[in-house]
């Protein structure tokens, strides 16, 4: 049961309601919104976190933006008028029980919400900041490497001679297979080996591996942990997104070279 309440509430706690209602939405977002996020698209590292992030949603399919405001957009509505409720609305709450009634004063159950409101902006904060990875895209943001200057050669500034018989590059992508597909011994992260005529096939050539493992794979920078960030990394021309280091399209047409790229 409630009956009115009409106590007079001084400025500071209005000041105090405000900020924890602040607050409280911050978290309520935080929480929310990094659940949906990791519920919706599963598990990502920081650099795909940044890159949805950063993405138009004009082409969104519209599935996914009903379920955003199915789910974390209306849970923060609720959330809040629920709590703004509690602040504002001036009535004293009676609970009965066993013969006993408790009475709840306007005043308790606004001390007790500003609590409810820091605790769910700390825990729904927290939580955001574990799921997102954000201590990984902190140190990608504000970590300075070296990697580019101490790698990056400038296609304008080498000297390029062609052979008088010319050979055709092949570069084929296969997607998602990985050297994580092989066993820990090898430097995958498997305890059987999924791929053993692959890694058969690669000892006969050329591979790289930039840890103790044989089949460790590449360097992996910023910006390449997915398919088509990957591919357009190796294979971009002089003034591309990302590494800008081998020559095609139309730089090699003056050379009579004919760039392809099909793509299924």
């Amino acid at each position: 049961m409630s009956k009115p309440d009409h106590e007079s509430v001084g400025h500071k706690r209005t000041i105090l309601m405000v900020i924890a209602f602040i607050f409280a939405f911050i978290g309520s977002v935080a929480l929310f919104g990094a659940y949906w996020f990791h519920d919706y698209t599963g598990e990502m590292t920081a650099e795909q976190i940044l890159f949805n992030f950063a993405s138009p949603v004009g082409g969104a399919p519209k599935a996914a933006m009903l379920d955003m405001y199915s789910r974390p957009v209306f849970l923060v509505v609720f959330t809040m008028s629920l709590l703004g409720m509690l602040l504002v609305v001036p009535v004293k709450i009676s609970i009965t029980a066993s013969r006993h009634t408790l009475f709840f004063t306007r005043k308790q159950r606004q001390f007790f919400t500003i609590v409810v409101c820091f605790i769910l902006a700390i825990f729904g904060i927290s939580y955001a900041y574990q799921t997102l990875h954000v201590d990984d895209m902190i140190k990608q943001y504000s970590s300075k490497s070296g990697y580019f200057i101490d790698n990056y050669v400038d296609p304008a500034s080498v000297k390029l001679s062609f052979p008088k018989q010319k050979r055709n590059l092949v570069h084929i992508y296969v997607e998602s297979v990985e050297t994580s597909y092989l066993d820990k011994a090898h430097g995958g992260y498997m305890d059987k080996n999924l791929m053993p005529d692959l890694m058969e096939l690669a000892q006969t050539g050329i591979h790289f591996s930039h840890t103790n493992y044989a089949f460790g794979g590449p360097h992996q920078v910023c910006g390449t942990g997915w398919s088509v960030a990957g591919m357009i990394s190796t294979l971009q021309e002089r003034r591309g997104l990302f590494l800008p280091i081998t020559w095609c399209g139309g730089d090699l047409r003056t050379t009579s070279y004919m760039n392809m790229q099909k793509v299924r």
